[in-house]
């Protein structure tokens, strides 16, 4: 028996001793670095035990270096120790992309302040000093501060690409998205992929402000931020504040070839805003109450923007759906030419619009399409409103019920025209819309099933009932309309 306890002693400081050799076992946090004096690969059980003690886990490399002067301490990710200045940890997995979770987050309602868990302003500006000082306040909380920190490090480190969990994440102050400064209109693009994986991010409540935002100060800035690129996907923002508040989601402007997939905008006053982003893309959105818009592309509104320079043209809607809400529009386009939304759903009423597309008089944008338009819900002036002068708006193949003005077109000047094909249902309740004066207003009905309507005559006979005239709505003349009926109808 004694020659087995002395085996079993033995093997026991064996097992200690080999460990410690490759490091202290187990620190309890990523701090816990600084002060090391095994100076060999690391295991940490989080970035900060005091805020969440399994959160932020990792391996961490020690890599000898004769000389760490010019080595930042980036946190989450590399860290120097106090005692040494032969070497450093480095996180084994950082070349693979960053995880907002590697800077400590609470994932709680109900997560503290940094002043409440101990930190002062002094301190907060060592750890985070690479940011620049007060980059996290002490009024600033654990998520927040996460996920500033993920994207400062894609701007200012180079990473380009970040990963959420999924798991709920409470901010409570803006977060900058990634600029680039090329200097000019680029040819080259730099992309940052940003990968929400289920996330939500919800606001504490009393947040104000946008919870993503890159946006310039104007025009001269903004065409150096030009050549950036977002990919955004699967993640879920819930708002905080009122209608007209102008809190956003995502408020980015000055980019191009933007993808953003599967995002869903719950109870937020604008969910997406964008500003002169060049041949952007959403796929699989969804409204879900927002209080003003689902999505807003918009020219620049900062100093210096102009409908005819700083646009989102080619601004493409994949498969939305905008439920409830009762704002102004699920979707509003502001002086965008080649603009297309493919598949789109209104359902729960409420809103004025459930699309609006306004070319405000730029003389640049001529043309916007609709396909595959299914409403169910009874929208207060109309569910397409588009608004223009010598433009050609085309919506083809639609599906809507209920008592509703399905479409509205208002002249600006000139002869605008919309052109409606393949119109598989018409209710003796819904209206088309002319407006502005209406006898401007140019309208082509192709496949158009409704059996009372087989001839222009019939297009503008009020007994027919296709057209509005409330409001100062009125019947467009016979010269300016056209149609075509379905073979069988």
């Amino acid at each position: 028996m004694k020659a087995l306890k002395n085996f079993i002693l033995i093997a026991a400081l064996i097992f200690v001793s080999l460990h410690a050799k490759a490091g202290e076992i187990g620190l309890k946090s990523y701090w816990e670095l600084k002060n090391s004096i095994q100076y060999s690969s690391q295991y940490i059980r989080a970035y900060d035990s005091l805020v969440n003690p399994s959160s932020g886990a990792g391996y961490f490399v020690w890599i000898k270096n004769d000389n760490t002067a010019a080595i930042p301490d980036i946190p989450g990710i590399q860290i120097k120790p106090n005692r040494t200045s032969k070497g450093y940890w480095r996180r084994s997995d950082a070349s693979l992309g960053v995880a907002v979770d590697w800077f400590g987050v609470c994932n709680k309602p109900t997560q503290k302040t940094w002043a409440e868990y101990g930190y002062t302003q002094a301190r907060l500006d060592s750890i985070y000093a690479i940011f620049g000082a007060s980059f996290t306040l002490t009024t600033d909380r654990p998520d927040g501060t996460a996920i500033r920190c993920a994207f400062a490090l894609m701007e200012r480190q180079g990473y380009q690409y970040i990963y959420f969990s999924p798991n709920i994440y409470y901010q409570e102050r803006t977060a900058q998205l990634p600029k680039i400064l090329s200097g000019a209109l680029v040819a080259d693009i730099t992309r940052f992929i940003i990968q929400g994986r289920g996330a939500q991010i919800t606001g504490i409540t009393g947040m104000t402000g946008d919870f993503w935002q890159r946006y310039p100060t104007s025009h001269t800035q903004a065409a150096t931020w030009i050549g950036a690129a977002f990919h955004i996907s699967d993640v879920l923002f819930k708002g905080t504040q009122a209608a007209g508040s102008g809190q956003c989601a995502i408020n980015i402007a000055a980019t191009q070839y933007n993808y953003f997939l599967d995002i869903d905008l719950k109870q937020i006053d604008i969910g997406i805003r964008a500003e002169w982003c060049m041949h952007m893309t959403t796929q699989n959105t969804h409204g879900n109450q927002c209080k003003t818009y689902d999505m807003l592309f918009n020219y620049g509104q900062y100093s210096g923007g102009t409908d005819s320079g700083d646009q989102c043209n080619d601004t493409h809607i994949l498969n939305h759906r905008t439920f409830g809400g009762g704002g102004i529009a699920g979707v509003k386009i502001v002086a965008a030419s080649n603009c297309v939304i493919d598949g789109i759903t209104g359902e729960g009423g409420g809103a004025l619009y459930l699309i609006n597309f306004d070319t405000h008089g730029s003389s640049v944008v001529k043309d916007f399409t609709i396909h595959n338009i299914y409403g169910e819900g009874e929208f207060d002036s109309a569910a397409v409103y588009v608004r223009g002068a010598t433009l050609l708006a085309t919506i083809d193949g639609v599906y809507f019920r209920g008592t509703v003005n399905v479409f509205m077109l208002d002249a600006i000047s000139g002869y605008p025209q919309m052109n409606l094909r393949n119109i598989s249902w018409w209710d003796g309740t819904m209206r088309i819309a002319s407006r502005n004066p209406g006898t401007n207003n140019c309208f082509d009905l192709y496949n158009f099933d409704k059996t009372s309507l087989q001839t222009v005559t019939d297009m503008i006979t009020p007994a027919n009932n296709l057209f509005s005239t409330a409001g100062g709505c009125t019947y467009p003349i016979a010269a300016r309309c056209r149609i075509v009926p379905k073979i069988v109808n």
